[in-house]
């Protein structure tokens, strides 16, 4: 089919055939790829009719050009005086149309055969995901029955406590910080419990929780951990993914070294120019308080994955002494 596209003459030098089949191997495969790579993928998935019909108007003159190149210009040039059928453009227009035609079929039914399987690779892959994440809802939500029990029975057992350490906190100093703690882990458990069933929350509430949860565990050390907590920007009118930051702070306790006045932890925080961007640093404990699974700092990426999507940069890094985390969110 290749010789006969070119309508090779009877009387042509026989020299002359493997010219005329590279050059037709070229042209089909022009335009075949023309096809595969430049024209289907950019205009059929997206139904954009016109701009197909314009590149395949565009592959047309230049499969037309080639063709009058390779099989009169160059055949005369190369073997001057060699005789081959007349040129009319009846029969070039003829002979070129049907191979262009029977080739651009062809390169359509393999894109779409290979579209097809695609495609259905990635709907099989997106039906996977959406069972594993309703598989893990179901596993949060039965995780959190488990745990569930009436939070107005914790918040009055809670007040119950911290009316009655009020008390002896009056007649005994040393126990002076033991109601302000009880509070303190009750403004907690009502954040926790309520707030974060929310899809977000102010981010004023969420830097009160960091607060109180910072306060406690100095509370819990007699205020020898070493903590910078700045913020900035208008935190009021800014909302986030709930219990987003926390386990960033909750890393920095578990996993390091807050004794030293000279290297506190680092908590920074601002909202400015319509970005949140939070930065903890810390140094690295000699020994690990607490074994690192990775489940937390996974856990977290999964949540602002499925809220933010690509509006969101985390990035972590550390040496030898200490370790960093920022996240940047394009609220």
């Amino acid at each position: 089919m290749l010789l006969v596209a070119f309508g090779a003459s009877a009387n042509a030098n026989k020299h002359f055939y493997p010219f005329k089949t590279l050059a037709n191997a070229f042209t089909i495969l022009l335009l075949v790829y023309s096809y595969l790579i430049f024209i289907f993928p950019y205009t059929l998935p997206q139904k954009k009719i016109t701009l197909f019909i314009i590149r395949t108007l565009l592959l047309l003159v230049t499969f037309l050009s080639l063709a009058y190149i390779f099989r009169y210009s160059l055949h005369s040039v190369l073997q001057p005086g060699a005789s081959f059928i007349p040129f009319t453009w009846e029969i070039f227009l003829r002979d070129r149309l049907s191979i262009f035609i029977e080739y651009s079929i062809f390169a359509w039914g393999y894109w779409f055969v290979e579209y097809s399987i695609l495609k259905t690779k990635e709907n099989i892959r997106l039906e996977q995901e959406k069972l594993l994440l309703e598989k893990e809802h179901l596993q949060a939500q039965l995780a959190f029955l488990r745990i569930q029990f009436n939070p107005h029975f914790l918040y009055d057992t809670l007040n119950f406590l911290y009316s009655h350490t009020l008390k002896t906190a009056q007649t005994h100093t040393d126990y002076n910080e033991i109601p302000e703690a009880i509070m303190r882990l009750s403004e907690i458990m009502q954040y926790a419990v309520n707030d974060t069933r929310k899809e977000k929350v102010e981010l004023s509430d969420e830097i009160y929780y960091l607060q109180n949860y910072i306060d406690i565990h100095q509370m819990q050390f007699r205020n020898e951990m070493h903590v910078v907590f700045e913020t900035q920007g208008d935190t009021d009118q800014k909302r986030i993914l709930p219990l987003t930051l926390i386990s960033f702070v909750e890393n920095a306790f578990k996993h390091g070294d807050l004794t030293d006045p000279t290297d506190p932890l680092i908590i920074q925080l601002s909202a400015l120019n319509g970005h949140i961007d939070f930065m903890v640093r810390n140094r690295k404990a000699e020994q690990r308080n607490y074994p690192s699974t990775g489940i937390g700092s996974e856990n977290i990426r999964k949540r602002l994955d499925l809220t933010y999507g690509e509006k969101y940069i985390l990035r972590e890094s550390q040496n030898d002494t200490h370790y960093t985390v920022h996240l940047s969110i394009l609220d």
